[in-house]
């Protein structure tokens, strides 16, 4: 690589260097290629290339654009798609701003995202309609998706339940992720006599609410808030690669459930879903655009439009090994395949080539 060793990352004040955010990003690429970096917070240096994250000021690095130094946008978060606008994505900026995550204020977080995009010398995106629309106007974009766990990842090899009549359901994410506890409530209730259903949570088991310093929560008490008919079948574990591995293949299947509303969680990128079958474990989903594709692509048709939906999948993966058996395996080949952290290195190699 021509910039080899000859590179900064910016990864923000309040995310270390293995939060999801970046192991699973750039950081990993270079760990698995023998290239050092210098990490921008502890060094405040400026290399030959420079790679900025969404934590990063990205006032700042507009300002410092220019040609003696190569950068490039790993812009993960899919701003553009959305068009609902929550009361948060308003005042966005004000926040980076007072927070002092960025030095300068530009009240537009969604602006600001796509000047930083059409000022870079190249664009990383993780959804593929993001990367759909950039292409358009943007000479230099990507499409990269996010590396698997950084250990050694077990499958899950016996489709039998747990238990008779017993159901262990997963369900993984940080504290920033949808937390899915009402939409488990709306689904589940009406087949909740059928079987004996038991949801393992790993998770942050308390986050802050904005911009990971504000606000502390507990994740204990908003579940208790959000789903009270259902608290008392919820098992919370904190999140660590290991816990996630261990507990996921120990279950029965693992759902993602979000809302179908045009949000930033209505265009996540297929990330979760390809974690779980890396892991070869049955999942059903939401119908997002990106799970859409997966499933499609990989032939499995195991997305809900709407809870009577949810409720058909959930009941027949209940009923039947089989059903189980090739949800998780037939899923984990067409990750090896399309998924693979060699295919990923590539996607790297290939997009940094270009500068």
């Amino acid at each position: 690589m021509k910039f080899k060793n000859n590179i900064s990352y910016f990864r923000g004040n309040n995310q270390s260097i293995s939060h999801p955010a970046h192991s699973r990003r750039f950081p990993r690429y270079a760990s698995r290629h023998n290239i050092k970096f210098s990490d921008f917070i502890k060094t405040n240096f400026i290399s030959k290339l420079n790679i900025i994250t969404l934590s990063s000021d990205l006032t700042f690095w507009r300002k410092k654009i220019n040609k003696n130094f190569k950068i490039v946008f790993d812009a993960n978060d899919p701003f553009i798609l959305n068009n609902d606008i929550s009361f948060k994505d308003q005042f966005r900026g004000l926040f980076k701003y007072i927070s002092g995550f960025q030095k300068k204020l530009e009240l537009n977080y969604r602006d600001t995202y796509l000047r930083t995009c059409k000022e870079s010398d190249l664009v990383i995106c993780g959804h593929f309609k993001q990367f759909e629309i950039l292409k358009k106007t943007i000479k230099n974009v990507v499409l990269i998706p996010d590396y698997g766990l950084n250990i050694k990842i077990k499958s899950k090899k016996n489709f039998e339940l747990s238990k008779k009549d017993e159901i262990n359901i997963f369900w993984e994410g940080l504290g920033s992720s949808f937390m899915p506890f009402k939409l488990i409530e709306e689904i589940f209730k009406p087949i909740n006599n059928q079987y004996k259903f038991i949801f393992h949570f790993v998770t942050d088991l308390t986050f802050f609410k904005y911009g990971d310093r504000f606000i502390e929560k507990k994740i204990k008490d908003i579940a208790r808030k959000e789903s009270p008919l259902f608290f008392n079948q919820f098992k919370f574990y904190q999140w660590s690669e290991m816990m996630m591995n261990d507990t996921a293949i120990n279950c029965d299947f693992s759902i993602i459930p979000l809302p179908l509303d045009n949000s930033l969680n209505y265009w996540k990128p297929e990330n979760k879903l390809i974690h779980m079958w890396r892991m070869s474990i049955p999942t059903i989903v939401s119908s997002i655009p990106s799970y859409q594709k997966v499933m499609n692509d990989s032939k499995l048709h195991f997305c809900a439009n709407n809870n009577d939906q949810w409720r058909t999948l959930i009941l027949n993966l209940c009923k039947n090994k089989e059903i189980r058996k090739q949800n998780g395996i037939s899923g984990k080949k067409y990750v090896d395949e399309f998924y693979s952290d060699k295919t990923i290195d590539l996607l790297w190699t290939n997009a940094l080539s270009k500068l």
